[in-house]
């Protein structure tokens, strides 16, 4: 996202400080990791009091705990845990993020979440539930449904 959004100041963070070991290296490797603050900590509350966004991305966990033994190997036994289990629905994450985001968005700001495979009717129903005002759902590279952007 630095890389292909030259004026913007980027907040990432994470629970994992392997995760974010490997984004502060993908980001010196793309020229930008002077304009990415790396926040370690569980979602909203690794952010410091009054910080406000005018776009949140997230990529939460997704799969549904009961799947993760079925993923492929290069996934199911490389992938650390923590990143790809959503909870028994694949939805938890959703679930506290459509309810949490909102305190950290300026005016007129928006999210965008990733998702996966036949999770977009439930994810629009958590974010509508929640208020949100669901604008789009654009499709990945193979034409899937893929990332929702809703405003609040």
């Amino acid at each position: 996202m630095a890389a292909k959004c030259p004026g913007a100041k980027i907040v990432a963070t994470d629970v994992s400080s392997d995760a974010l070991a490997l984004a502060k290296e993908n980001a010196a490797r793309n020229n930008v990791v002077e304009r990415i603050e790396f926040l370690q900590g569980d979602g909203f509350a690794a952010l410091p009091d009054g910080a406000r966004f005018d776009l949140i991305s997230s990529n939460p966990p997704y799969i549904p705990s009961a799947e993760i033994a079925t993923l492929q190997p290069e996934v199911r036994d490389f992938d650390p845990h923590g990143a790809l289990d959503g909870g028994a629905d694949g939805l938890e994450f959703y679930r506290l993020i459509a309810a949490q985001a909102k305190a950290f968005l300026n005016p007129g700001g928006r999210i965008m979440v990733e998702f996966g495979d036949g999770q977009v009717d439930a994810i629009k129903k958590i974010f509508e539930t929640e208020k949100w005002i669901v604008e789009a759902v654009k499709e990945d590279y193979s034409q899937r449904a893929r990332i929702l952007i809703a405003g609040k």
